[in-house]
């Protein structure tokens, strides 16, 4: 998975990029710049990326989960409208350091999102795995949260929330 930020970004935005691919396997973080969409995908196919995720932010903050199959760069897949909390919001002092392996991820909860997620992040569902996403809802909102149990039995952050949204694709 290649994650990378719109063009005109934020610290933060950078930030939880950088966070969220050191949680994924084989997973890279690439500086945007001038990089245009179609660049983006000939940089994924590349590396052997099968999805590109691309976070938008609005007023400094992520705003949106924007995900695109570099095969096909002029169909967007998903995009989720979002907000999040860094490790640091999280008040986590711990280091992650990308998952050299290739090893499935994880999905659980009862949410009813999870089957959503395990495609946009390419995830399986209730399978055993050192890197796992859990699920958790309010009447507003899903939490995504992200745990790496080579590191701790905790969770390693960052967490998304998931905005419920009647138009959702």
């Amino acid at each position: 998975m290649l994650f990378t930020t719109s063009r005109r970004t934020s610290q933060r935005t950078r930030t939880f990029c950088r966070e969220l691919a050191s949680v994924f396997p084989l997973s890279e973080y690439v500086v945007r710049g001038k990089k245009s969409v179609r660049e983006l995908c000939s940089q994924a196919l590349h590396n052997g990326h099968e999805r590109i995720i691309i976070i938008e932010n609005k007023d400094g903050n992520p705003s949106s989960l924007l995900v695109l199959d570099p095969a096909n760069p002029l169909e967007w897949r998903h995009i989720l409208p979002i907000s999040v909390k860094t490790r640091k919001d999280m008040g986590l002092k711990v280091h992650v350091r990308p998952y050299p392996e290739d090893v499935p991820v994880a999905v659980s909860g009862d949410t009813g999102l999870e089957p959503k997620l395990a495609e946009v992040f390419g995830c399986i569902s209730d399978a055993q795995s050192d890197v796992a996403i859990t699920l958790s809802s309010d009447d507003s909102s899903c939490w995504i949260h992200f745990f790496r149990r080579d590191i701790s039995d905790d969770e390693v952050g960052p967490a998304i929330r998931v905005r419920h949204h009647a138009d959702d694709n």
